[in-house]
């Protein structure tokens, strides 16, 4: 199945899980690198995959609840333990973000370094996200990760050019904010 995802063949995707649909546990399965099979799909940005997954949830009466829990497990990225949602504000086109949302994603989860889903976003330099989850889901844009960094912080770590200036360009934007080790963003991106 991961391997089907990683070649983004949803079709082939589709009749597997209608093959497998007695035997399989959709929400417990995990690759050899710790992605399980939504956050995969996530990775490929085909919404097409994510929504194959979503139908089989449905075809394998998954409760509301189950498939929340699904869609909110972290999995593992490089070091670092993430969502669907953080993998989709930082990679992802945005109607996978919706798609994610509209399935019950929490968009106020945390990453294992306190990271939120703006902070991916400023990475990935995502301003729909940015936009998207200060406007509709009221979220802070001046928010504080582990070692008290904004998003500002990360999208100047990463020379994110057109995020930094969309950031800088929201009311309240905290340019003055230093993280744990002193740095204001314009330090960061200095450096």
């Amino acid at each position: 199945m991961f391997n089907l995802i990683s070649r983004r063949q949803a079709f082939n995707l589709k009749e597997h899980l209608r093959h497998h649909r007695n035997t399989l546990k959709l929400t417990e399965l995990v690759d050899d690198r710790g992605h399980t099979a939504l956050t995969l799909a996530v990775k490929q940005k085909e919404k097409e995959l994510v929504e194959v997954l979503f139908e089989a949830a449905t075809e394998l009466a998954l409760s509301p609840d189950e498939i929340k829990t699904w869609v909110n497990k972290k999995t593992t990225q490089g070091q670092h333990s993430v969502t669907a949602l953080h993998i989709a504000s930082s990679e992802g086109p945005s109607d996978i973000v919706h798609l994610l949302l509209q399935k019950a994603a929490d968009p106020h989860m945390l990453d294992e370094q306190g990271r939120s889903v703006l902070h991916h976003a400023a990475i990935g330099c995502n301003i729909y996200c940015i936009v998207y989850f200060c406007e509709k889901e009221s979220m802070d844009i001046n928010c504080l990760d582990n070692s008290k960094q904004t998003p500002l912080h990360k999208a100047a770590q990463y020379d994110q050019k057109p995020t930094i200036d969309y950031i800088l360009s929201i009311k309240g934007a905290n340019i003055e904010a230093q993280d744990s080790e002193g740095k204001t963003a314009l330090m960061l991106s200095v450096i």
